[in-house]
Protein backbone atom coordinates (compact mmCIF):
# COMPACT_ATOMS: atom_id res chain seq x y z
CA UNK A 1 0.00 0.00 0.00
CA UNK A 2 1.54 3.37 -0.77
CA UNK A 3 1.85 6.31 1.40
CA UNK A 4 -1.32 7.95 0.11
CA UNK A 5 -3.29 5.21 0.44
CA UNK A 6 -2.56 4.89 3.86
CA UNK A 7 -3.15 8.65 4.49
CA UNK A 8 -6.77 7.80 2.54
CA UNK A 9 -7.34 5.16 4.80
CA UNK A 10 -6.34 6.98 8.11
CA UNK A 11 -8.44 9.77 6.88
CA UNK A 12 -11.80 7.60 6.40
CA UNK A 13 -10.90 6.07 9.97
CA UNK A 14 -11.00 9.59 11.31
CA UNK A 15 -14.16 10.10 9.15
CA UNK A 16 -15.84 7.46 10.46
CA UNK A 17 -15.43 8.05 14.08
CA UNK A 18 -16.27 11.73 13.40
CA UNK A 19 -20.14 10.14 12.25
CA UNK A 20 -20.44 7.84 15.06
CA UNK A 21 -20.01 10.91 17.70
CA UNK A 22 -22.32 13.09 16.30
CA UNK A 23 -24.80 10.45 15.65
CA UNK A 24 -24.55 9.35 19.48
CA UNK A 25 -25.41 13.16 20.11
CA UNK A 26 -28.82 12.46 18.39
CA UNK A 27 -31.19 12.81 21.87
CA UNK A 28 -32.81 9.61 22.91
CA UNK A 29 -36.53 9.43 22.72
CA UNK A 30 -38.11 9.83 26.63
CA UNK A 31 -39.76 6.65 27.74
CA UNK A 32 -42.23 6.94 29.74
CA UNK A 33 -42.80 5.95 34.01
CA UNK A 34 -45.99 3.78 34.75
CA UNK A 35 -47.63 5.23 38.07
CA UNK A 36 -50.36 2.49 39.51
CA UNK A 37 -51.78 2.54 43.46
CA UNK A 38 -52.61 -1.04 44.37
CA UNK A 39 -55.75 -0.89 46.34
CA UNK A 40 -54.79 -4.24 48.35
CA UNK A 41 -52.20 -6.12 49.30
CA UNK A 42 -49.22 -5.56 51.20
CA UNK A 43 -49.59 -4.77 55.15
CA UNK A 44 -53.22 -4.11 54.20
CA UNK A 45 -54.10 -7.25 53.07
CA UNK A 46 -57.25 -9.16 54.23
CA UNK A 47 -58.13 -7.01 56.65
CA UNK A 48 -60.32 -3.64 58.33
CA UNK A 49 -57.80 -0.53 57.66
CA UNK A 50 -59.88 1.84 59.48
CA UNK A 51 -61.84 4.89 57.94
CA UNK A 52 -58.88 6.13 56.08
CA UNK A 53 -55.59 4.96 54.47
CA UNK A 54 -52.90 6.18 52.85
CA UNK A 55 -51.50 4.57 49.55
CA UNK A 56 -48.23 4.90 47.66
CA UNK A 57 -48.48 4.64 43.97
CA UNK A 58 -45.12 2.45 42.32
CA UNK A 59 -42.96 3.51 39.73
CA UNK A 60 -41.89 1.24 36.79
CA UNK A 61 -39.31 1.58 36.26
CA UNK A 62 -38.39 2.59 39.69
CA UNK A 63 -36.84 5.63 40.36
CA UNK A 64 -37.43 7.06 37.07
CA UNK A 65 -39.66 9.71 38.34
CA UNK A 66 -37.49 13.53 39.12
CA UNK A 67 -38.03 15.01 42.76
CA UNK A 68 -40.55 16.95 44.11
CA UNK A 69 -42.97 14.85 41.69
CA UNK A 70 -41.42 11.57 42.85
CA UNK A 71 -42.41 12.35 46.43
CA UNK A 72 -46.60 12.98 45.20
CA UNK A 73 -47.31 9.24 44.76
CA UNK A 74 -50.00 9.41 47.84
CA UNK A 75 -53.59 8.81 47.55
CA UNK A 76 -55.50 8.70 50.44
CA UNK A 77 -58.97 6.65 50.81
CA UNK A 78 -61.84 7.59 53.11
CA UNK A 79 -64.61 4.75 53.75
CA UNK A 80 -68.37 6.72 54.33
CA UNK A 81 -71.89 5.33 54.79
CA UNK A 82 -74.04 8.64 53.37
CA UNK A 83 -77.81 8.92 52.84
CA UNK A 84 -78.24 6.37 56.24
CA UNK A 85 -82.12 6.30 57.01
CA UNK A 86 -83.02 4.56 60.44
CA UNK A 87 -86.57 3.33 61.03
CA UNK A 88 -87.25 2.11 64.75
CA UNK A 89 -90.48 0.26 65.26
CA UNK A 90 -91.84 -0.40 68.76
CA UNK A 91 -94.75 -3.16 69.14
CA UNK A 92 -96.45 -3.55 72.10
CA UNK A 93 -98.36 -6.86 72.05
CA UNK A 94 -101.26 -7.04 75.29
CA UNK A 95 -102.96 -10.29 76.84
CA UNK A 96 -106.48 -9.08 77.12
CA UNK A 97 -107.60 -9.89 72.89
CA UNK A 98 -104.22 -9.38 71.21
CA UNK A 99 -104.47 -5.72 70.75
CA UNK A 100 -100.94 -4.53 70.03
CA UNK A 101 -99.67 -0.77 69.13
CA UNK A 102 -96.97 -0.78 66.91
CA UNK A 103 -95.52 3.19 66.44
CA UNK A 104 -92.48 4.05 63.83
CA UNK A 105 -90.18 6.63 64.07
CA UNK A 106 -87.79 6.97 60.63
CA UNK A 107 -84.41 9.26 61.42
CA UNK A 108 -81.90 10.70 58.40
CA UNK A 109 -80.22 11.17 55.81
CA UNK A 110 -77.59 10.79 57.79
CA UNK A 111 -73.76 10.35 56.52
CA UNK A 112 -70.74 8.92 59.15
CA UNK A 113 -67.49 7.15 58.83
CA UNK A 114 -67.45 3.59 57.98
CA UNK A 115 -64.11 1.39 57.49
CA UNK A 116 -62.49 0.46 54.56
CA UNK A 117 -61.27 -2.95 53.98
CA UNK A 118 -58.51 -3.85 52.37
CA UNK A 119 -59.65 -7.15 50.18
CA UNK A 120 -56.46 -9.47 48.68
CA UNK A 121 -58.94 -12.88 47.32
CA UNK A 122 -57.02 -13.26 43.79
CA UNK A 123 -58.36 -13.00 40.60
CA UNK A 124 -61.15 -10.42 40.25
CA UNK A 125 -61.58 -10.49 43.99
CA UNK A 126 -58.53 -7.94 44.79
CA UNK A 127 -59.43 -4.14 45.64
CA UNK A 128 -60.67 -1.67 48.02
CA UNK A 129 -64.19 -2.17 49.73
CA UNK A 130 -65.93 -1.60 53.24
CA UNK A 131 -65.75 -3.38 56.24
CA UNK A 132 -68.79 -5.04 57.45
CA UNK A 133 -70.43 -4.82 54.22
CA UNK A 134 -71.44 -7.63 51.87
CA UNK A 135 -68.56 -9.75 50.91
CA UNK A 136 -66.63 -6.65 52.87
CA UNK A 137 -67.02 -4.71 48.97
CA UNK A 138 -68.13 -1.41 47.92
CA UNK A 139 -72.37 -1.86 48.37
CA UNK A 140 -75.55 -0.98 49.96
CA UNK A 141 -75.54 -0.85 53.24
CA UNK A 142 -78.54 -2.53 55.73
CA UNK A 143 -78.05 -3.36 59.30
CA UNK A 144 -81.35 -4.80 61.21
CA UNK A 145 -81.41 -4.98 65.20
CA UNK A 146 -84.08 -6.26 67.67
CA UNK A 147 -85.15 -6.54 71.13
CA UNK A 148 -87.53 -8.03 73.44
CA UNK A 149 -89.15 -6.91 76.87
CA UNK A 150 -91.65 -9.35 78.51
CA UNK A 151 -93.61 -8.12 81.61
CA UNK A 152 -94.54 -10.40 83.50
CA UNK A 153 -98.22 -10.08 85.99
CA UNK A 154 -98.87 -11.43 89.45
CA UNK A 155 -99.58 -15.22 87.86
CA UNK A 156 -96.69 -14.97 86.06
CA UNK A 157 -98.34 -14.86 83.19
CA UNK A 158 -97.21 -12.11 79.80
CA UNK A 159 -98.87 -9.31 80.42
CA UNK A 160 -97.23 -6.94 78.11
CA UNK A 161 -94.46 -7.89 75.53
CA UNK A 162 -92.87 -4.99 73.55
CA UNK A 163 -90.53 -5.49 70.53
CA UNK A 164 -88.02 -2.98 69.01
CA UNK A 165 -86.69 -3.22 65.68
CA UNK A 166 -84.10 -0.89 64.40
CA UNK A 167 -83.24 -1.07 60.31
CA UNK A 168 -80.56 1.19 59.14
CA UNK A 169 -80.18 1.68 55.27
CA UNK A 170 -77.84 3.43 53.45
CA UNK A 171 -75.20 3.17 50.41
CA UNK A 172 -71.41 3.03 51.11
CA UNK A 173 -68.84 4.78 49.28
CA UNK A 174 -65.02 5.02 48.78
CA UNK A 175 -63.60 8.40 48.38
CA UNK A 176 -60.05 9.26 47.29
CA UNK A 177 -58.47 13.08 47.60
CA UNK A 178 -57.23 13.20 43.98
CA UNK A 179 -54.80 15.96 44.90
CA UNK A 180 -51.83 14.21 44.06
CA UNK A 181 -53.35 12.62 41.27
CA UNK A 182 -54.37 15.76 39.48
CA UNK A 183 -51.03 16.99 39.83
CA UNK A 184 -49.68 13.93 38.03
CA UNK A 185 -52.16 13.92 35.37
CA UNK A 186 -50.53 17.68 34.52
CA UNK A 187 -47.63 15.19 33.05
CA UNK A 188 -49.72 11.99 31.88
CA UNK A 189 -49.06 10.82 28.46
CA UNK A 190 -52.51 11.83 27.12
CA UNK A 191 -53.30 13.68 30.29
CA UNK A 192 -55.52 10.77 32.05
CA UNK A 193 -55.35 7.99 34.45
CA UNK A 194 -56.92 4.31 34.29
CA UNK A 195 -59.33 3.14 36.93
CA UNK A 196 -59.78 -0.29 37.40
CA UNK A 197 -62.98 -2.00 38.81
CA UNK A 198 -62.98 -5.69 40.08
CA UNK A 199 -65.72 -8.06 41.59
CA UNK A 200 -68.00 -7.29 38.80
CA UNK A 201 -70.35 -9.91 38.86
CA UNK A 202 -73.22 -10.31 36.89
CA UNK A 203 -75.23 -6.99 36.94
CA UNK A 204 -73.12 -5.67 38.86
CA UNK A 205 -72.28 -2.15 37.84
CA UNK A 206 -69.87 0.56 39.82
CA UNK A 207 -70.74 4.50 39.20
CA UNK A 208 -67.73 6.81 39.44
CA UNK A 209 -68.72 10.18 40.71
CA UNK A 210 -66.43 13.13 41.80
CA UNK A 211 -67.43 16.16 44.82
CA UNK A 212 -65.69 19.22 46.64
CA UNK A 213 -66.34 17.55 49.98
CA UNK A 214 -66.00 14.12 52.04
CA UNK A 215 -69.65 12.94 52.41
CA UNK A 216 -71.27 13.34 48.89
CA UNK A 217 -71.29 11.49 45.97
CA UNK A 218 -71.29 14.31 44.01
CA UNK A 219 -71.27 14.49 40.39
CA UNK A 220 -71.55 11.28 38.38
CA UNK A 221 -68.84 10.84 35.92
CA UNK A 222 -69.28 7.08 34.40
CA UNK A 223 -70.67 3.63 35.07
CA UNK A 224 -68.50 0.28 34.64
CA UNK A 225 -70.59 -2.37 33.75
CA UNK A 226 -69.31 -6.14 34.60
CA UNK A 227 -67.62 -8.30 31.54
CA UNK A 228 -66.22 -11.50 31.46
CA UNK A 229 -63.25 -12.08 34.39
CA UNK A 230 -65.20 -9.57 36.30
CA UNK A 231 -62.66 -6.74 35.76
CA UNK A 232 -63.30 -3.80 33.57
CA UNK A 233 -61.79 -0.32 33.32
CA UNK A 234 -62.57 3.31 32.51
CA UNK A 235 -60.78 5.79 31.84
CA UNK A 236 -60.53 9.72 33.10
CA UNK A 237 -59.00 12.82 31.90
CA UNK A 238 -57.62 15.73 33.73
CA UNK A 239 -60.54 17.80 32.52
CA UNK A 240 -63.34 15.57 33.79
CA UNK A 241 -61.82 15.97 37.02
CA UNK A 242 -60.42 19.44 37.38
CA UNK A 243 -62.61 21.64 40.03
CA UNK A 244 -62.94 18.37 41.62
CA UNK A 245 -61.23 17.43 45.37
CA UNK A 246 -63.03 13.54 45.42
CA UNK A 247 -63.11 10.74 43.43
CA UNK A 248 -65.99 8.43 44.60
CA UNK A 249 -67.23 4.71 43.67
CA UNK A 250 -70.41 3.47 44.65
CA UNK A 251 -73.00 1.21 42.84
CA UNK A 252 -75.20 1.48 40.45
CA UNK A 253 -78.65 -0.22 42.34
CA UNK A 254 -79.18 -2.04 45.39
CA UNK A 255 -77.37 -5.86 45.87
CA UNK A 256 -74.18 -3.84 43.05
CA UNK A 257 -71.10 -5.12 45.33
CA UNK A 258 -67.82 -4.08 43.73
CA UNK A 259 -63.83 -3.34 44.49
CA UNK A 260 -61.77 -0.54 43.60
CA UNK A 261 -58.52 -2.23 42.63
CA UNK A 262 -56.27 0.09 40.81
CA UNK A 263 -55.54 3.10 39.14
CA UNK A 264 -52.59 3.90 37.13
CA UNK A 265 -51.22 6.52 34.58
CA UNK A 266 -48.14 6.94 32.51
CA UNK A 267 -45.35 9.76 32.54
CA UNK A 268 -42.58 10.62 30.51
CA UNK A 269 -39.69 9.76 32.69
CA UNK A 270 -38.00 12.14 34.47
CA UNK A 271 -40.83 14.59 34.80
CA UNK A 272 -40.52 17.05 37.85
CA UNK A 273 -41.97 19.86 39.31
CA UNK A 274 -42.15 23.08 38.36
CA UNK A 275 -43.01 22.22 34.55
CA UNK A 276 -43.39 19.44 32.54
CA UNK A 277 -40.56 17.48 31.03
CA UNK A 278 -39.84 19.17 27.45
CA UNK A 279 -41.63 16.52 24.55
CA UNK A 280 -39.14 14.38 23.07
CA UNK A 281 -37.96 14.61 19.23
CA UNK A 282 -40.25 13.13 16.69
CA UNK A 283 -38.61 10.58 14.49
CA UNK A 284 -37.99 12.56 11.96
CA UNK A 285 -36.25 15.27 13.62
CA UNK A 286 -33.79 12.68 14.97
CA UNK A 287 -33.36 11.03 11.56
CA UNK A 288 -32.51 14.94 9.98
CA UNK A 289 -30.29 15.15 12.68
CA UNK A 290 -28.22 11.61 12.01
CA UNK A 291 -28.52 12.75 8.08
CA UNK A 292 -26.64 15.70 8.78
CA UNK A 293 -24.47 14.15 10.84
CA UNK A 294 -23.38 11.29 8.21
CA UNK A 295 -23.71 14.53 5.56
CA UNK A 296 -20.98 16.28 7.53
CA UNK A 297 -19.00 13.14 7.55
CA UNK A 298 -19.10 12.31 3.78
CA UNK A 299 -17.84 15.81 3.26
CA UNK A 300 -15.01 16.02 5.28
CA UNK A 301 -13.82 12.59 3.48
CA UNK A 302 -13.92 14.16 -0.13
CA UNK A 303 -12.17 17.03 1.62
CA UNK A 304 -9.33 15.00 2.59
CA UNK A 305 -9.19 13.31 -0.66
CA UNK A 306 -8.99 15.89 -2.69
CA UNK A 307 -6.22 17.21 -0.73
CA UNK A 308 -4.16 13.79 -1.67
CA UNK A 309 -4.46 14.00 -4.67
Amino acid sequence: MNASNKSFGKSTLAGLFAVAALASAVPAFASTTTVTWDFFGGTYANQDIGPSATFTGTETPGGSLAAPLSGDLGITAYGYLVNAKTTTTTTNYYDDGGHSKPTSQTTGPTTSATDLYSKNGGGSENGLGLNGYTDSEIGDYSSKTSSTTNTKDKEGKDKTETVVTTDTTGTGVVQLDISNLLNLLGYAVNSDATVTIGSLQGPDAAVISASTSLGEIGTQLTTVNSNTGGINTTTLSAKQLSGYEYLNVSVAKPGDTVLLSTISLQIPANSGNPTPAAPAPVPASAGLTLAGALGMGMMLLARRRRSML
